[in-house]
């Protein structure tokens, strides 16, 4: 009974939280996942301004089919990696690097992440 409270305690939690990031993540008007809550500035995940440290091109967003978060044919992350290849300049470090190809994978585009990971 206990274990079942806890389980009952915890999934509602999780749905509030998937709740909190769909509403407020989730940037409808370039139609990708922003690092930011209120999806409005996505300097981060798209570096408009590189000379910032906060503010450089940040894959966390990209590793929301690693964390199981979505699915990687979701329309929702395919277009996040997108709008992430598109503004970034892929001045990327390895850690960074290594998330966008595996990104690219989960996506389906296995050539172009190979291509990546061999350069």
């Amino acid at each position: 009974e206990k274990l079942k409270k806890k389980i009952e305690k915890y999934t509602a939690r999780a749905e509030e939280i998937r709740e909190f990031i769909e509403t407020e993540a989730w940037n409808k008007d370039k139609k990708c996942y922003s690092a930011y809550i209120h999806g409005e500035s996505t300097r981060s995940l798209l570096g408009d301004r590189p000379s910032d440290p906060f503010h450089t091109p940040d894959t966390t967003v990209l590793k929301m089919v690693d964390l199981g978060y979505l699915k990687p044919d979701d329309d929702r992350f395919k277009t996040t990696v997108k709008a992430f290849e598109a503004k970034s300049d892929l001045d990327l470090n390895t850690e960074q690097m290594f998330c966008y190809v595996n990104a690219l994978h989960d996506i389906g585009q296995k050539d172009k992440a190979r291509e990546l990971f061999e350069t």
